[in-house]
């Protein structure tokens, strides 16, 4: 025979079905796709600082750590920061970890400080990655998008500008 049916596929049982192991992945990792709101999302949290606690070098985990505090849900920028500071400390010389940072501080209206998160960002790019990386690419483009915004707010155009044209390449 060939390839199973769909319906054949359905019907099979998942193998050591009913296990502990079965219950306990279907409780950590549920198969629906659901946005997170109020309670649910305030739930995810310890489960985000195990994260940060297990691996302490992993910028990633205080990222999505820090959006989720500080997005309007939960709206705990300060929470936010702290984690961001605290990735600082464990994770020095990151560039993701500012940019986060500066997203941050802009959202909330902290334009000085978000312009200082930024110019450290563009400083310790493109580390943790190589310069030739997409990611880190598209990372600098987004720190002198948001660095070039802030310069034509302060009415300094010709950085501004210069910034924007570093982007183009």
């Amino acid at each position: 025979g060939g390839a199973p049916s769909e319906a054949e596929r359905k019907s099979r049982k998942e193998a050591f079905d009913d296990t502990v192991f079965q219950k306990c992945l279907a409780q950590l990792a549920p198969k629906a796709h659901v946005h997170l709101k109020g309670e649910a999302l305030a739930e995810m949290m310890p489960w985000l600082w195990m994260a940060i606690h297990s691996n302490p070098s992993e910028p990633g985990v205080y990222i999505v750590a820090a959006f989720w505090l500080s997005g309007n849900e939960i709206g705990r920028p300060d929470l936010a920061m702290r984690v961001l500071t605290e990735a600082q400390c464990n994770v020095p010389f990151n560039y993701e970890i500012q940019l986060e940072k500066g997203r941050i501080l802009l959202k909330n209206g902290s334009f000085a400080e978000a312009e200082a998160a930024f110019d450290a960002g563009l400083a310790f790019w493109p580390k943790p990655f190589s310069a030739d990386s997409d990611i880190a690419k598209g990372d600098k483009a987004a720190l002198l998008l948001y660095r070039g915004l802030l310069y034509e707010a302060n009415g300094d155009v010709e950085r501004a500008v210069a910034s924007f044209q570093e982007i183009l390449g």
